[in-house]
């Protein structure tokens, strides 16, 4: 009997297989469903994310969906392919884009609903936990054909926004506590990431930018702006959204002045977090 056969036993923790290329965010990510209980297995793109699912039985994958190499709707459709039907594994579109395709791109893949980065640690979960009883975190049926919010983007930074409207600082240092789950040690090992991550993010955007390489600009503008999102960065989110839709939109004119101001912003946010962490 193969791993993918053997029946999940009843006292084991529901077992979730996270793809995501960046770092902070499988950090981020699997501390969440970590302290709700959940056991996390990682991946970091779409041909490990297809071998893993082959190897284990996963009760539900997260499925980043801009990979590199295999993205993460190629990797959902390989994934549908090779699996036992009746031991059908549910997945997650995960997006920072704002399309209003995203929900049918990702049930042409086989997915089952989509969560939009940067997310909340209480969606996250109320996702998970809806996904794996047959549902979406907002009761409904279970499938990624649900019609998008009619601006997704403007609603998760209003509830972002009212959650953090206490700070006055580039980053929400109450979101990575409450990530953290108060662990400062691992509260430290967060901003390290990110600050290292980033700005190796930002000197391949300005190569990709002299270079005028259009997919560069957009993955490494679609990078930076995932995961200032989830680290609460939500300034350097917002100007690397512009960037991002500046290089969508064939606007390159545009984007010498914004990278400027995502340099700034980087300045100050790496700043703070440096006497965050006590350097």
């Amino acid at each position: 009997m193969g791993q993918m056969d053997k029946p999940r036993q009843g006292t084991e923790p529901p077992r979730i297989l996270l793809v995501d290329d960046e770092e902070i965010n499988r950090q981020i990510t699997a501390r969440i469903l970590e302290i709700a209980g959940y056991r996390v297995d990682q991946a970091e793109d779409g041909l490990l994310a297809v071998e893993a699912a082959g190897r284990e039985r996963y009760d539900l994958i997260l499925m980043d969906c801009r990979l590199p190499g295999m993205d993460g709707w190629t990797a959902a459709r390989k994934i549908r392919e090779r699996e036992d039907p009746e031991l059908r594994v549910p997945i997650i579109a995960v997006t920072a884009g704002t399309g209003g395709d995203d929900y049918a791109r990702a049930s042409d893949a086989g997915m089952d609903g989509v969560l939009h980065k940067p997310f909340e640690p209480d969606e996250l979960r109320a996702e998970v936990k809806g996904r794996l009883l047959g549902s979406s975190a907002s009761g409904g049926e279970t499938g990624a054909s649900a019609p998008a919010p009619a601006d997704p983007e403007r609603e998760r930074v209003s509830r972002r926004s009212a959650r953090h409207s206490d700070t006055d600082t580039p980053v929400a240092v109450s979101r990575l506590i409450e990530i953290s789950g108060g662990d400062a040690e691992f509260m430290q090992t967060l901003i390290g990431i990110f600050l290292n991550d980033t700005e190796r993010h930002i000197a391949n955007l300005e190569n990709a930018l002299r270079d005028q390489n259009s997919r560069t600009i957009l993955y490494e503008a679609h990078a930076i702006k995932g995961s200032s999102g989830h680290a609460g960065a939500e300034a350097m989110h917002s100007i690397a959204g512009s960037i991002e839709s500046m290089g969508e939109e064939g606007r390159s004119e545009s984007i010498p002045g914004a990278m400027q101001d995502l340099k700034a912003e980087f300045r100050r946010v790496r700043s703070f977090l440096e006497q965050v962490r006590g350097e």
